[in-house]
């Protein structure tokens, strides 16, 4: 006879038995979130802060920037700094390139008119008070009405001049920001709020020395 199978009875593994959370751990895992987050909150409001005194560093007269349209307000909000122009404005757009001439050609300035900042410069630099004023004397290469009737909501406007360089005086030893630029000038083609202007006031020292903007009628 064949004998009977053996049954091998295998019990299953008991289970872990689940740890209890104690109440100072509970509270530990509380404390870190919540520390968590108020370090995020005061992380956020120190950043926030910060850029708030760089942009008002940046942009010290912000809180008077006008927002918005010329319908907005009336004729008592004075403390507004409002646009001269519209979007609806038209204009043309003027432009003049400027050379300094050579060094023969500039004006001989009197070194005893120097003030003393001036002074300090030129014992510094070893220079003549004519290298030391930043304007010297500059001859206009091109002047013209470029861009005509346009507006602020105009795009890709393009513009080709052309003009002759003179090189003489980038044979010099010293050359400066001046010895060739180029000047822009909106010229609004609705005169009527201008015409109203009675005074203005300029940010400018009388002190400072402003290089010219455009030529006369006739110099080009």
């Amino acid at each position: 006879m064949d004998a009977e199978p053996v049954l091998k009875y295998r019990p299953s593994k008991p289970k872990p038995r689940r740890k209890k959370v104690s109440p100072c751990r509970c509270l530990a895992y509380t404390s870190l979130v919540f520390g968590i987050a108020i370090g995020c909150a005061i992380a956020f409001i120190i950043i926030k802060a910060v850029w708030g005194f760089i942009d008002i560093a940046r942009h010290p007269h912000k809180a008077h920037h006008y927002n918005g349209t010329l319908e907005d307000f009336g004729p008592v909000d004075t403390d507004i700094v409002r646009p001269i122009l519209g979007a609806d404005a038209r204009f043309d757009v003027a432009v003049a390139l400027w050379y300094s001439l050579p060094e023969d050609e500039q004006d001989n300035i009197d070194n005893t008119t120097a003030t003393e900042g001036e002074k300090s410069m030129m014992e510094y630099l070893s220079l003549p008070l004519r290298d030391i004023r930043p304007i010297p004397k500059q001859s206009p290469l091109f002047s013209d009405v470029i861009i005509r009737n346009a507006s602020f909501g105009d795009k890709h406007i393009h513009r080709q001049v052309t003009y002759q360089l003179p090189l003489e005086r980038f044979r010099a030893r010293k050359l400066g920001s001046y010895d060739v630029r180029a000047t822009f000038v909106l010229l609004p083609l609705d005169s009527d709020r201008f015409s109203r202007m009675t005074n203005f006031s300029d940010w400018k020292m009388n002190e400072i020395a402003v290089a010219p903007i455009l030529p006369p009628a006739n110099a080009v």
